[in-house]
């Protein structure tokens, strides 16, 4: 899967699961140097009524 295919599927299942926002960093954000088998890191934060479910 491509690099951009694969952050829109992070953020579709992110915004499924009711994550306000989302952020890349690691190997694979802006300016890094990511390997082909490199994993995306991702950060997201969720409201508290959301999170309490999870």
């Amino acid at each position: 899967m491509d690099e951009p295919a694969r952050r829109a599927e992070v953020a579709a299942v992110l915004r499924g699961a009711g994550a306000r926002f989302a952020f890349v960093h690691g190997s694979r954000a802006a300016g890094g140097r990511p390997r082909a088998a490199s994993d995306l890191d991702v950060a997201a934060w969720w409201p508290d009524a959301v999170a309490a479910r999870l």
